[in-house]
């Protein structure tokens, strides 16, 4: 039987194809991330810095749709009796 990987507290980031690219706002960087079991997505762009001119990625993490909680489970602090 296959072993299963856990793949808790690990991240991966794969390159958009230049030819998949819709535009030059879509990322040039995009996959996941998972922290402490929470899936999250995260897209980077290749940037330059402006003093320096180094190449670096920078990006935005959001957390999957399926992964958001639920409007059941957000408390209603209306409620709290103080």
């Amino acid at each position: 039987m296959a072993k299963k990987y856990d793949k808790t507290n690990t991240w991966n980031l794969f390159k958009v194809d230049d030819e998949n690219r819709k535009s030059d706002s879509y990322p040039n960087y995009s996959g996941w991330l998972n922290v402490d079991g929470t899936e999250y997505k995260i897209t980077g762009w290749l940037r330059e810095g402006r003093n320096s001119g180094k190449k670096f990625i920078g990006g935005n993490i959001e957390i999957k749709e399926d992964e958001a909680p639920k409007q059941s489970q957000v408390k209603d602090d209306t409620e709290i009796p103080f």
